[in-house]
This record gives structure tokens, sequence and C-alpha cells, in this order.
């Protein structure tokens, strides 16, 4: 298909960065009703998306935001392990259940008791109605243990490990390779936008910085159906340092949402590994994926995962740091960067229109974003120089001009799509079909 029927066949003049198709597929489907029968709008339809007006979108909650789109995607009921391959070389683990399990725990003695006997093969269980206060608790999981409990089973959430006062410390960390953690909630203390003045502090520091799960120089992790929240500085760190680049490093199907925090505010930061990142759902973050700048061996995939409307700055972001070999900072050795849905146009708070990506430097190979849906278009698609607020376009480069990335196939802009683009086996296959792929 050349571009002109392209362009065509989706109804639209222009957007998209490059000559021929890419997989975006969203799960439209053209002809449902978009009213309820109180007649209020309802969202069933990315098209329906498209129309409404940014302040319309913000105000969505994040059902109906994930409602035109692959079920699967953030985990939850949807998502069941056993009907989904995940990528080679990467670990995937099936169904675990209660019965499956060498502990079981209710509370944080129990917890922290667990976590120091476990060994190789063996299951903690988090009951799925425990609530589990980690103030003063940090657990290591040692090599080959996984920690699980039962979110989106039945009625449940999942068992929740909490903190309501931020300190500088991690819930979790892994002490070993092979460790798995599914099904488990994360919660930090700070879920609403807030400012440093609000709390009469000069920075971050002054309040502590809490994060979910240290990925602690190990290989082979994965983390599925869980769901981090509230943190001030983030969700998941893969690498502690970046000397080491982990690998194998695996995590989908999981909600990052409400880590808004005025500086830090990730849902996931990079120091040093290849991870996987794709099926997820991210929403109202302050940036929802950080990779660190500098000679740190960044290499991270972000494919076929869902951007709310809602983010403080750009959602998908690499650092730059000095390094003594480049002329210009380093953001990231290799970034991929395909197939997602980026509904954000605006900071949330501020208003400024932020891009989708920005690459605050220069990969060290290359930078490849493909086959993206961005929705903001208050910009040029591309743009450079340092900053990312007004004028910043999808993406983002800080630099003089591109250097070492490569874009395409990309849809910039609030579009009327079909489910003509969708591709059979990914997030955004529009046909929702029953292959292990897609993840029904």
């Amino acid at each position: 298909m050349n571009r002109r029927t392209y362009l065509s066949s989706i109804g639209i003049a222009s957007g998209v960065l490059a000559s021929s198709p890419g997989p975006v597929g969203a799960c439209s489907s053209p002809g449902e009703s978009r009213n309820d029968r109180t007649g209020r709008h309802r969202i069933r339809t990315a098209d329906d998306l498209v129309e409404l007006s940014t302040d319309d979108l913000l105000e969505l909650d994040n059902e109906t935001v994930r409602r035109p789109f692959h079920p699967g995607i953030g985990g939850g009921r949807h998502y069941d392990p056993d009907r989904f391959d995940g990528p080679e070389e990467y670990p995937h683990g099936g169904s675990v259940s209660r019965s499956d399990a060498d502990y079981v725990v209710a509370n944080g003695d129990e917890l922290g008791t667990a976590a120091d006997e476990a060994s190789t093969g063996e299951v903690v269980w988090i009951d799925g109605d425990a609530e589990i206060d980690m103030t003063g608790l940090s657990i290591t999981l040692a090599g080959g243990v996984t920690l699980a409990s039962d979110r989106g089973r039945g009625n449940s959430q999942g068992g929740v490990l909490h903190q309501d006062e931020n300190g500088f410390n991690a819930f979790v960390t892994t002490g070993g390779d092979d460790v798995r953690i599914t099904g488990v909630r994360f919660s930090g203390p700070e879920h609403e936008y807030w400012n440093y003045e609000d709390k009469g502090i000069d920075s971050i520091y002054d309040v502590g910085i809490t994060y979910g799960l240290l990925i602690d120089d190990t290989d082979d992790v994965e983390v599925d159906n869980c769901r981090f929240s509230g943190f001030t500085y983030t969700g998941i760190r893969v690498g502690m340092w970046g000397d080491y680049e982990c690998e194998g490093i695996y995590v989908h199907h999981t909600e990052f949402v409400d880590n808004p925090s005025p500086a830090l505010g990730y849902g996931i930061e990079v120091y040093g590994g290849d991870p996987v990142i794709e099926y997820n759902y991210f929403d109202n973050n302050r940036r929802s994926i950080a990779g660190v700048g500098g000679d740190f061996p960044v290499n991270y995939t972000v494919r076929n995962n869902l951007f709310g409307p809602r983010t403080r700055l750009a959602p998908i972001d690499a650092h730059g740091g000095a390094v003594d070999d480049m002329d210009q900072p380093q953001a990231g050795v290799r970034l991929t960067i395909d197939n997602n849905v980026v509904l954000s146009e605006e900071g949330a708070v501020s208003g400024n229109a932020q891009p989708a990506v920005v690459i605050r430097g220069v990969p060290r190979e290359r930078a490849y974003i493909r086959n993206n849906w961005f929705f903001t278009d208050r910009a040029p698609p591309f743009s450079t120089g340092e900053g990312t607020g007004d004028g910043g376009g999808a993406i983002r480069q800080w630099t003089d001009e591109y250097t070492a990335i490569t874009a395409y196939n990309n849809i910039v802009g609030k579009f009327v799509l079909t489910d003509r683009l969708g591709v059979p086996n990914t997030a955004w296959d529009s046909r929702r079909g029953r292959g292990k792929r897609s993840n029904d």
C-alpha cells in the first residue's frame, strides 16, 4: 500500500511521519452506541476519545480511558498468564494461586519472616485482603522466590504493601536472579499533586524518596499483574548504580498510576539494564518511564503500552549526562519505543503542552521511535532544543538537531481512526482475537 492509499484508507491527510502504515492498532469498534441509556456520553471506542476536548479527556477515570483498548492492558481480571507468551529469553511464568504457597502472610511480621526464610522455587503468598504496613520494613527476596497475590481474581484487588509516610526505602529488593512478583499492589504515601511550598520544603529529599521495587543488579526478574501508586521516587528501579546491566527484566500487564511528585515521580526508572516494558497502563505520573543519563547501560524497550491523559511532564524520557567520549550528553544506549498509544497533551498541573517522548541528549547507539499514536499535536511532530514545555512537539530532543534517532510510522494528533489499523497479536488487536499473544 502506498502513502496516498494508506492515508485515504484511514481518513486522514496528515500526521503520519513516514510513508507506510505501522501497527498502531487501536481497538475501535465503529457503530457502537456512544451514549448510555441516561444520555451521558460514554466511551467505547478510540474514536470517542478523539472527539473529547483536552479538559474532558483529563476528567475520565482510568477504567473509562482503558475501555477502548485491549482489555488485558495493565493486568487485572482480564489478564491470564497461562494464555500469554512472553518474549524469548525473558522470564514468564504461569498462574500462581494460594495452593502453591510455601508461606502465607497477612501482616508485616509474617512477611518479613517469610522473606528471610524463602529459598529458590518457593512462593510467598500475600492474602488478597491483606494490608501490610511497610513502615520500617524493607524485604529482600532471595533468587528464585516468587512473591504473589490474587489481583484480578474474582473480586480481589490483591494484597497491598503500603506506607503512609515518606522515607528513604524500597518496599522490596531482589536479592538474586529469577525473582517473580505477581498480583501484588504497592502503595506509597503521595497519590495527589503537591508542590514544595505545600510542605514548606526546598527539595524532594527533604520529604523522603520512597519506591516500591528495587531490582538490585540481578537478572531474569518478572513483574506482572501488579499496581504501583503513590511513590515519591519510582514504582520500580531497574539497576542500583548503573555499573551492572540487569538482563532479562520483564515488566508487563501492570498499572503505574498516581506517582505525581514535583521531582522524580516515575513509574519505572532504568539505571542499568535491558527491560522489556509492555502491556502496561501508565497515568498521572510526573514521568512514566525514565532512563538515567550519562555513561550507564540503559537499553529499554517500551512497547504495546497505553499512556493515559494525565502526566506532569513528557511521559517517556531518557535523561542526558556528560561523558568523556561524546560531544553531547549521553541519553541511553539503545532505546526502542514501539506501538504505544500516548493520550496526554499537556502537563496536568501546568497546562503547558508536553511532548510524548523527550530524549535529553544523544543515545550512544540509537533511539527507534516507531508505530506509535501520539495524541498531542500542539507543535510540529519533531522539535529540538532544551525544555519540555510549550512547543515541545510529539518527540523532542535536547540538541540543536536530531541525532541518533530514527522515527517512522508514527501518527501524531487526534484523528478518527478505524479498526483497519489493528494488528493481530499486539496490545491493539482490534479483533480482540483469542490467540495466545493477544492475551484476552
